[in-house]
């Protein structure tokens, strides 16, 4: 019997997390090579109900301990879980599991994942010897790879891919004609509830100019949305507005109804190119620079000034609207590659379920 645990930032209704987390256990369901899956969630309850699998809570690690003695396999499923911009403790979490999986003897596989920045010497030291002990590693960006490069992993080790979110068969690319798609709203998704400084001073200027902008585009709106609850805009009167937060579903239901999409969160960018709508990223995270480099994408620093990144984004959402079939059409070019490189990263995961039956 093949049991796998699958491994995350689950259950805090992060849309990009929670999305990468549904075709994950879509796609292993479908291999028809596990029998059991379960999810380390902060949510355990709600991961079962919406996608029918078993769930433990994240910090139960005597619950964990009993998992991965029953396991087969421990995935590493996706998102930006090794690095420690944020927090140091929660690489160390995430690379404790994965080692004890691996001192256990079970098969670890680490799949679509992002890696960096990586600046504590404790995290660089166990982070090469995990990826270096691991049976299967594909990396979502080329700058990933070159992290692992740089801390001592061999290249060898690991497989280019794409963000596992490009795994969906049913969000492909929509089919809505240009000329329609270009009188769409206009979506921002705002920064992380973390982003401070000149990080979050940004938005509160684009939707001044961009409300400019539409006052004589009667036909168009501006939607701002979160893609976790919590995170905010300080508008220029002081007042802090709270979007509503989406859910995977809905942010790719909006994304799809968008003309353009001016994202300071990956999965932002990520759901537009799946499903081929023009976007345009803003954000000094190394995650953001490297998909928008490999998509192709527009992007701005926001640690301009805030006049400097709204006149900058007016400018690209110009430019695309100006242009708009071309531009959808190279953005969909971006999608069937990255969906390609999405599928192929897999292969090395199927081989190793495959040999556990």
């Amino acid at each position: 019997m093949v049991r796998a645990m699958i491994l995350g930032y689950y259950g805090y209704g992060n849309v990009g997390d929670e999305a990468i987390l549904g075709e994950l256990v879509k796609w292993l369901q479908e291999t028809d090579l596990v029998d059991e899956i379960v999810v380390l969630s902060a949510n355990p309850r709600l991961t079962s109900a919406r996608l029918n699998v078993r769930a433990i809570h994240r910090y139960r690690l005597d619950l964990i301990s009993k998992e991965l003695i029953r396991s087969s396999v421990l995935v590493g499923g996706g998102g930006s879980l090794i690095q420690d911009q944020t927090s140091v403790r929660s690489s160390l979490y995430y690379l404790s599991i994965l080692a004890a999986a691996i001192l256990l003897k079970r098969k670890v596989a680490v799949v679509g994942q992002g890696i960096g920045p990586l600046n504590s010497g404790l995290v660089r030291k166990l982070a090469r010897a995990v990826f270096t002990a691991a049976d299967y590693v594909s990396l979502r960006d080329q700058g990933s790879i070159e992290m692992l490069k740089e801390i001592g992993v061999p290249e060898k080790r690991v497989r280019l891919t794409a963000d596992l979110a490009f795994l969906s068969q049913r969000a492909g690319l929509r089919l809505t004609d240009p000329a329609v798609a270009e009188r769409g709203p206009i979506v921002l998704v705002v920064p992380h509830g973390r982003a401070s400084g000149a990080q979050s001073n940004w938005p509160a200027t684009v939707i001044q100019t961009l409300e400019g902008f539409l006052r004589n585009r009667s036909y168009q709106d501006l939607v701002v949305t979160a893609f976790q609850r919590g995170d905010s805009v300080r508008l220029a009167d002081g007042a802090i507005l709270y979007p509503p937060a989406a859910s995977p579903e809905s942010a790719d239901q909006l994304v799809r109804s968008a003309s353009v999409v001016i994202s300071a969160r990956l999965h932002g960018l990520i759901l537009a190119v799946r499903a081929g709508v023009p976007c345009i990223a803003v954000g000094s995270d190394p995650k953001i620079r490297h998909f928008a480099r490999e998509a192709g994408l527009p992007w701005i620093d926001p640690a301009s000034p805030p006049s400097a990144v709204a006149d900058a984004v007016l400018d690209r959402v110009q430019a695309v609207l100006g242009n708009y079939a071309a531009v959808s059409e190279s953005v969909k070019l971006s999608s069937e590659k990255m969906r390609e490189r999405a599928e192929a990263g897999m292969a090395g995961l199927y081989s190793l379920l495959k040999s556990l039956r």
